[in-house]
């Protein structure tokens, strides 16, 4: 599981990196949330509701009542947000993590 939320910190640290090479600054935070908050929907989604990807193609009308549903109760939402809080804390330690462990070795002394 540290592996998995290893590879999701880098993925995404690649991806900030490569926003602020095109002087994309002001997209960084909200592309981090907002990816936060798509993978919040998925696990929701994957585990609650257990959705797969056929799940769409083959049983799209069960989908959207689940879908409906989800939308309408306060439980789903509930559960989305704690869900979006554990990841991006998650996310947020091990980012820090990542930085300092770069600047520990790989950081050139003069």
């Amino acid at each position: 599981m540290l592996i998995c939320l290893e590879s999701y910190v880098i993925s995404i640290t690649l991806l900030t990196r490569y926003l602020k090479m095109h002087a994309a600054q002001k997209w960084i935070l909200k592309v981090e949330v907002l990816i936060n908050i798509f993978c919040a929907i998925g696990i929701f989604l994957g585990r609650f509701q257990r959705l797969n990807s056929w799940t769409i193609v083959t049983r799209f009308d069960n989908f959207l009542a689940g879908l409906k549903y989800d939308i309408s109760h306060i439980l789903p939402l509930i559960i989305t947000i704690a869900i979006f809080i554990v990841i991006y804390t998650l996310f947020l330690i091990s980012k820090k993590i990542n930085i300092l462990i770069f600047n520990i070795f790989f950081s050139r002394k003069v």
